[in-house]
């Protein structure tokens, strides 16, 4: 290696060179000599001084060369250093991405390759470092706008839009479907461009990556045709992603895609299913979080404060369109001589009982409530007072088959219920509605209990506006 004689390379450059000039200058009346030229005229002291000054110019000559030929070239890749410096110390700033933008594209900080030698080489370096910052920094904003769309999302159903649109964005794939782990069952959540993707719940290799906790792809031959059960058009892959959170498959996402995907696709694929780990985890916990909020924990129905609030809007629907609304209150009769005598897990199960038989009698769409302790209210949206009390007769005959054993005892169960219903009832209020059913409900206690009683036959007829 050339010794440094200063601290810039240009300067001992044009030393060496210099100095290489002189050495030569030196040598060439040595040279001239043996080729047979006078003694007294080569070794001179004014031909050595014109040897030594030709030797001095040349090296002058050689380094004004260097500057003209390399120097340019240099300062051009210095001056895209220093643009890429700039931009990353920017970005490091946090700045905003209008001030960010010196390098707008790869293209405004890349150098032009005009050599096949070192100083080409060098600049096809810098080039490929370019383009490798500028796609890290396209995939880092990227990531960032995925999180950031995907942590806004606590509803699933939201989730499931910003999942889609996001994939269509980044183009990841043109088909989609995401399936959810809820309790052990695999549930689909939403699809695009894949037909009848419920099914697809029970397919051997959606199964396997839940199990395994593998992703697994397959490659599809150009031609090979794809059942349309699996997807609308013909993919050349299918990727079946487990979707992680600490360890747990909390979800599956299958992609299907016209091309095999590159490296910087793969690369945002993996960062998105990352991310969205934790967002489904995030809409499954509040969905839990709401589920809990509105049902009763002992037997599953919704809570009192719930089921008001569903009342009330019941209720505003059948004024609003003239329909009819009935509201059953069942009471199991003497619940807490059940409590006293047998404890209270006892009655619990009764409770849970009580509620099988409810289940079995109601429509979709109806609405079971856990009004207190032992007493339920059940909303029949559409029922009139007829369709109510026919309800009401097979939820006591069927409560009246209840058999609990506990040892040597059979303990039997009946229910009193009242009945009251929009339009025979004539209220201005949801819950002068509920006071009518429960006067009935009351009067059928009276009455000897294990019975149903409308509320028309009560003085529960009138306006109920004071309440």
């Amino acid at each position: 290696m050339i010794p440094r004689l200063t601290r810039s390379i240009f300067l001992d450059q044009l030393l060496w060179m210099v100095m290489a000039g002189l050495l030569m200058g030196l040598a060439f009346p040595v040279f001239l000599r043996l080729f047979g030229f006078p003694e007294e005229e080569v070794f001179s002291p004014a031909f050595y001084a014109l040897a030594l000054s030709a030797g001095a110019l040349m090296g002058l000559f050689n380094y004004g060369l260097v500057r003209i030929v390399i120097r340019p070239a240099m300062r051009t890749l210095s001056g895209k250093m220093d643009k890429v410096a700039n931009a990353l110390e920017q970005q490091l700033a946090e700045m905003s991405r209008e001030e960010q933008a010196v390098c707008v594209t790869p293209d405004d900080c890349m150098v032009d390759i005009r050599s096949a030698d070192e100083l080409g080489s060098v600049a096809g370096s810098f080039n490929r470092l370019v383009h490798t910052l500028h796609e890290s920094r396209e995939i880092q904003r990227a990531y960032e706008a995925l999180s950031r769309r995907l942590s806004a999302s606590l509803e699933l159903s939201d989730l499931a839009e910003q999942v889609s649109e996001l994939i269509v964005t980044h183009n990841l794939a043109q088909a989609v479907a995401l399936y959810v782990i809820d309790k052990g069952e695999v549930k689909p959540v939403f699809s695009r461009g894949i037909a009848q993707a419920e099914q697809l719940v029970h397919h051997p290799q959606l199964e396997k990556v839940v199990e395994t906790q593998q992703s697994t792809v397959v490659y599809l031959p150009s031609d090979i045709h794809v059942d349309a059960v699996l997807v609308d058009f013909r993919p050349k892959t299918v990727q079946i992603l487990p979707v992680m959170f600490r360890g747990t498959v909390v979800g599956v996402l299958l992609l299907a895609t016209a091309q095999t995907p590159d490296e910087k696709q793969q690369l945002l694929q993996d960062m998105f299913v990352a991310g969205l780990g934790l967002a489904l985890r995030n809409a499954l916990t509040h969905e839990e979080i709401q589920r809990i909020a509105v049902l009763d924990g002992l037997t599953g129905v919704f809570n009192r404060r719930f089921g008001m609030q569903r009342l009330k809007e019941e209720y505003s629907r059948a004024v609003r369109q003239e329909a009819p609304l009935a509201v059953l209150m069942a009471d199991i009769d003497h619940f807490k001589r059940i409590n006293d005598t047998y404890g209270h897990l006892m009655g619990d199960r009764v409770l849970r009982l009580i509620v099988e038989q409810i289940r079995h009698v109601v429509r979709e769409g109806d609405v079971i409530v856990r009004y207190g302790g032992e007493e339920f209210m059940i909303i029949l949206p559409g029922a009139d007072s007829h369709n109510a009390m026919e309800v009401a007769e097979r939820l006591r005959r069927r409560a009246g088959d209840i058999e609990v054993h506990h040892g040597d005892h059979v303990i039997r169960v009946t229910l009193s219920i009242g009945v009251a219903s929009l339009p025979e009832i004539k209220v201005d209020a949801p819950v002068a509605l509920i006071e009518c059913a429960d006067e009935a409900l009351y009067q059928a206690k009276r009455n000897g209990r294990n019975q149903v009683m409308d509320a028309r036959m009560q003085a529960c007829v009138q306006s109920s506006s004071s309440l």
